[in-house]
């Protein structure tokens, strides 16, 4: 169909349909663009500049400015041109009352070490921070101790900073993830969480150690509000504190949800003292927790067999490639299934990192957990094959009538350190594409499965 010179100058006048979108809801769809997490803060100042409308909705909206990601190592040009803290403070001033979110990377060379300061009285100083994300980025070529000493001094002051009433600066902090794995770090570190931050439902550290593990358990942090705890650092636990610290977190975070902790330790102390100060009795209960996370070693698995919890679905173990297993008098089935007993919980999930080391006790762990639905195994690549043989393992032991294995799986994923080819890319495609692996289709079929499995 033609249309006329009057009917294209018509159509050049009518609206967009963007344009007919209202302002709250044209709102909601920027701020979901402008709180990707893949992009930096940023993006919003690009939104609007598109056109005047944009440009209204994004400054008259507080909601827009509540957020804020940078790295330090490409700052907006915001911060570059008139300082990190004087562009976080004018940034932040458009929220109003609301609570705020600032995910920070600091590297190696910014901010400079006369920026520091600055930013740790911007950090105490904003009273609404409802979540922060501190990481550090070191450099192997660009030595920096500074940003290590920073991070102490930043909980120290905050500490310092204590009102009267005995309130804290970061009162209203509900979640809280510092990576700081790469920093070196010249002097203990503090975390005196209990005292500077006392409402943190979610905290998350990676730090390359935990040298004072007394402090983990005396003013770590309150248990009572805690809904996650991931640690990552090699924590130098001594005397009872490793058990205590499972022991009197698990029996009075009573809303925790995920606990994940990654110490790195291998030393093969044990543990028989009196707990009764934090632990009026064994197993320790928690009701509340589903998602578990553990460094696998001797200590833990002592620890799990006296642990009742019935809402665990979700369990993970973590080794490294070259650790031996050391203590094959109490191995990890043992202790889950113990676990697994006295909780009478329903593992749905199940992850294992370069653990167990004996394949034996790989395949009795798996057939003790039979109602797990997913199952991740990262496995060492040599020796080569342990790895084989614990596939072809579990495809002899699927057809076993007596004791099936895994009779309710519906996930599998097996992952190794070098590309999966040849013998163990077999091993793995028999289990899973064998018939009796997965449940029958409406007519009687077995599930096909991709050929690129």
């Amino acid at each position: 169909m033609n249309v006329g010179s009057q009917g294209s100058q018509a159509l050049e006048h009518l609206p967009t349909l963007i344009s007919l979108i209202p302002p709250e809801t044209l709102a909601i769809i920027l701020q979901f663009v402008a709180q990707n997490d893949e992009l930096n803060s940023h993006i919003l100042l690009d939104l609007a500049i598109v056109c005047r409308k944009w440009r209204d909705t994004v400054y008259s909206h507080p909601q827009f400015w509540t957020n804020y990601r940078c790295s330090t190592y490409s700052p907006t040009s915001g911060a570059r041109s008139e300082g990190l803290v004087p562009h976080l403070q004018r940034w932040f001033k458009r929220a109003g009352t609301l609570p705020l979110t600032l995910k920070l990377t600091i590297t190696p060379t910014h901010p400079t070490p006369e920026e520091l300061p600055a930013l740790t009285s911007f950090l105490i100083g904003t009273t609404r921070w409802h979540s922060l994300h501190l990481k550090l980025v070191a450099d192997s070529e660009i030595g920096r101790a500074d940003t290590g000493l920073w991070l102490n001094s930043l909980f120290s002051a905050v500490g310092e900073a204590l009102r009267e009433d005995g309130s804290s600066p970061w009162e209203a902090l509900q979640q809280l993830e510092v990576e700081a794995r790469d920093v070196r770090l010249q002097e203990f570190i503090r975390l005196p969480f209990a005292t500077i931050a006392p409402n943190l439902r979610e905290l998350k550290i990676s730090l390359p150690q935990i040298p004072n593990a007394y402090q983990l358990v005396e003013g770590f942090v309150n248990p009572k509000k805690l809904r996650c705890l991931e640690i990552d650092a090699l924590i130098n636990w001594k005397d009872e504190i490793l058990p205590t610290f499972y022991y009197h977190t698990l029996a009075q975070a009573t809303n925790l949800k995920s606990l994940k902790v990654l110490d790195r330790y291998r030393h093969l102390e044990l543990f028989d003292l009196n707990f009764s100060e934090t632990v009026s009795s064994f197993p320790v209960f928690n009701r509340t927790l589903t998602t578990l996370a553990l460094h696998d070693n001797r200590a833990t698995r002592h620890c799990l067999q006296n642990l009742s919890l019935p809402s665990l679905t979700s369990l993970s173990f973590i080794s490294s490639t070259n650790e031996l297993e050391l203590d094959i008098s109490l191995s990890l089935s043992t202790a889950v299934g113990r676990l697994v007993a006295q909780s009478d919980c329903k593992i749905k999930h199940i992850r294992l990192e370069n653990t167990p080391k004996l394949l034996s006790v790989c395949v009795r762990l798996l057939q003790l957990l039979t109602t797990l639905e997913s199952l991740e195994l990262h496995l060492p690549s040599r020796p080569f094959w342990q790895s084989l043989l614990l596939l072809k393992r579990m495809l002899v032991q699927t057809l076993n009538d007596d004791k099936p294995i895994l009779p309710n799986l519906i996930s599998l994923s097996v992952s190794l350190s070098s590309p999966i080819i040849g013998e163990i890319k077999k091993a793995f495609a028999d289990f899973v594409e064998h018939p009796s692996r997965w449940p029958a289709s409406e007519k009687g079929d077995a599930v096909s499965l991709p050929e690129d499995v």
